[in-house]
């Protein structure tokens, strides 16, 4: 029993096994071929099929391909032949026939006769030939592959072709005994489909692989032809090529000239790919250059050229010609941007070291303010000129001069502002101990006293006493402006009651004359309101002789304008002077009152000076960015001129003589108190 067996994978590809070596093998082994297949193999010759059904010739040595048999293929064939021929024909075995023989044997005469073909009848066969048949036995498999494979085996072995018919193969093979490995005749039929399609997939690849050579082959010789270019067409190169041996091998010119724009479209990828490559290196190098060339980022293009004209790696490197005005212009730019980014990080870093550094310097005098307030030689009275005297030598003070941001001089008020919101604290628990002892500050009570109510209370004995000092000298002006503006409202009202009095002596009936005497015109006035209206009697008399005064110079100026001609100067002079003792008169009849009002003026902008300056500090804190943003840095500026910048406010005032009960004093300093940080606050 032969070692190798036949046999079939999913897809219908034969391959051959040995079950002692448990080897498997795609080519047909030695033992398991036929004398022709032996001698056919040894020839250089091999049989081919195309896609069409045409058969070539192919030597594996030299690669030539031909469409006529070679006569050494045709010899051989011719030699293996001749022993079939000698055996005759075979005849079919005794005895009868099952069903199905007999079925493809009447349908293979039928068709042979169409053909004018003649079957072969048993009974006309020889005796001694009729017997052969029966000496083989049919084979028997245990499975259907194994039966399938049998039969493939045996059209493979029969040489069927792709192009056979199912009647042409079952004539070369009815008679052979694998013929019946497949009991069922629709079993043999489809075993012979699957054989036909797996076969047409073999020749398909074996063309495939045939055209790959022959392009291979095509493309190489076509790559020996320097002539031919990427812009060469197939009617110019097919003069050129029509001798090669690839172009002649080539089955159809079709395929020549499909092989030849294939070969002509790499070669145009392959120099665009070159040309950018060269263009892309010449790009690096340029960049290069102008890194060597130390540029800076406000350099112009015009003095870049006149730099590159004075280089020879620019003038002598070929690489560079490459490149067009444009392409240099652009990597220029893209160089100068990239030093632009350079400088403005550089910029950015040196500016984030300054704002740091400068931080720190605020840091340190901020601390020292704070050491020197800690100390007590910053209190909320305290002037920029005694803490500049103190600081002036200090490193940690020289540090802020000239720096952007804050200056030593906010940073003090930032001090003072704090130090006086602790002092308001501070004066509304006072002033919250004043109440609940029920204690009587007045104009002229002494700082004694107030110090004394304060150590006994709880709430205020921790307090210091120039804090206490500070807060009843800022009681004591507020019960002094509360006493000055309300004598100037008596004042007002005393004045405008005067002038009541006045305008009704005007219409007393009879009028009162220039001639009458305030003891004349008394009785007459008394029984008015307008003279009851006023407290004492001066006042009513210097009202009377106000309005005397003032009937004179009016009779005086009539007298006057009678006298006199409208154009003439005396009259005018007259006129003149009447008019200048009238207003010397007015203004000495106005002194005190003018006196009261600019000292009133005066005081009333003292006291909005220091409530401007006292805003202007709350609001440093909440707009400190947007000063700084605003601000220019100023470079050495002299603590001289920084005292300058801000006046402050003392609490060195003298408390005035006079009586102001606690429900009047307390109640009103509250609501003074209140008002000033609601006008503070908007």
């Amino acid at each position: 029993m032969a070692a190798w067996v036949e046999h079939s994978t999913a897809e219908g590809r034969v391959y051959y096994y040995n079950s002692d070596t448990k080897q498997s093998v795609w080519e047909k082994p030695d033992e398991l071929r036929t004398p022709a297949e032996r001698a056919l193999d040894k020839l250089d010759w091999k049989e081919f099929t195309t896609a069409d059904g045409r058969k070539y010739w192919n030597n594996k040595l030299t690669g030539k391909s031909v469409w006529d048999m070679p006569p050494e293929y045709k010899e051989a064939l011719e030699t293996v032949a001749e022993p079939d021929d000698q055996t005759g024909a075979l005849t079919v075995g005794l005895g009868e026939k099952d069903d199905d023989t007999e079925d493809a044997d009447r349908q293979i005469a039928l068709r042979g006769s169409m053909m004018g073909v003649n079957p072969v009848d048993g009974s006309a066969i020889p005796m001694s030939q009729r017997y052969i048949r029966s000496d083989r036995d049919v084979p028997q498999y245990s499975s259907y592959e194994d039966a399938e494979a049998a039969f493939s085996r045996l059209l493979r072995q029969s040489r069927v072709a792709a192009d056979w018919s199912w009647e042409k193969t079952m004539r070369i093979v009815i008679l052979e005994p694998h013929y019946r490995a497949l009991k069922d005749p629709k079993e043999r039929r489809d075993a012979f489909n699957k054989y036909i399609a797996d076969l047409q997939a073999e020749q398909e690849v074996k063309e495939k692989d045939r055209m790959a050579k022959l392009r291979t082959d095509f493309l190489t010789m076509l790559r020996t032809h320097p002539e031919i270019k990427s812009y060469t067409r197939w009617t110019t190169a097919r003069p050129i090529l029509e001798g090669e041996t690839a172009f002649k091998a080539m089955p159809n010119e079709h395929e020549a000239q499909r092989f030849f724009d294939e070969y002509i479209q790499e070669k145009k990828r392959r120099e665009v790919e070159e040309e950018r490559d060269s263009r892309r290196d010449a790009l690096d190098a340029f960049t290069r250059l102008l890194h060597s060339l130390s540029l800076e980022p406000y350099t112009r293009w015009s003095e870049a050229q006149e730099a590159l004209e004075d280089s020879d790696a620019f003038k002598t490197d070929p690489k560079f010609k490459c490149l067009t005005k444009l392409d240099l212009l652009s990597i220029f730019e893209s160089h100068i941007k990239s030093l632009e980014r350079a400088f403005n990080d550089q910029r950015q870093l040196q500016k984030a070291t300054k704002f740091r550094n400068e931080r720190k310097n605020r840091e340190a005098f901020a601390s020292c303010l704070d050491a020197l307030r800690r100390e007590g030689r910053i209190q909320a009275n305290t002037k920029w000129m005694d803490v500049h005297e103190i600081i002036k030598h200090d490193e940690r003070y020289t540090n802020m001069l000239g720096q952007s941001g804050s200056t030593p001089l906010d940073l003090f008020w930032d001090v003072i502002d704090q130090i006086e919101r602790d002092i308001r604290q501070k004066k509304d628990i006072a002033l919250d101990v004043l109440t609940s002892r029920r204690f009587e500050l007045t104009e002229n009570t002494p700082v004694t006293d107030f110090m004394d109510v304060m150590q006994s209370d709880p709430r205020t004995a921790q307090f210091d006493v120039e804090v206490l000092t500070i807060i009843f000298n800022q009681l004591q002006e507020k019960l002094l402006r509360r006493a000055e503006s309300n004598r100037r409202g008596d004042d007002r009202r005393q004045r405008r009651r005067m002038d009541d009095l006045r305008s009704a002596m005007k219409h007393l009936k009879p009028p009162v004359g220039v001639d009458d005497t305030w003891e004349m015109v008394r009785p007459r006035i008394e029984g008015l309101e307008e003279y009851r209206a006023l407290e004492s009697e001066e006042l009513c008399k210097s009202a009377f002789e106000k309005y005397i005064r003032r009937l004179k110079e009016k009779m005086e100026d009539e007298r006057s304008r009678r006298e006199g001609t409208p154009g003439s100067r005396r009259g005018g002079e007259s006129h003149r002077s009447s008019h200048r003792d009238r207003e010397r008169d007015l203004r000495r009849s106005l002194e005190p009152y003018d006196r009261d009002r600019r000292r009133d003026r005066s005081r009333t902008y003292d006291r909005d000076e220091r409530d401007r300056d006292y805003m202007r500090a709350s609001r440093y804190h909440d707009d400190r960015e947007s000063r700084r943003r605003s601000r220019e840095p100023s470079i050495g500026r002299s603590g001289e001129d920084e005292a300058r910048k801000r006046p402050r406010v003392t609490y060195d005032i003298e408390v005035p003589k006079g009586d102001v009960t606690e429900q009047a004093v307390l109640p009103k300093l509250r609501e003074e108190e209140s008002s000033e940080e609601e006008g503070e606050i908007h």
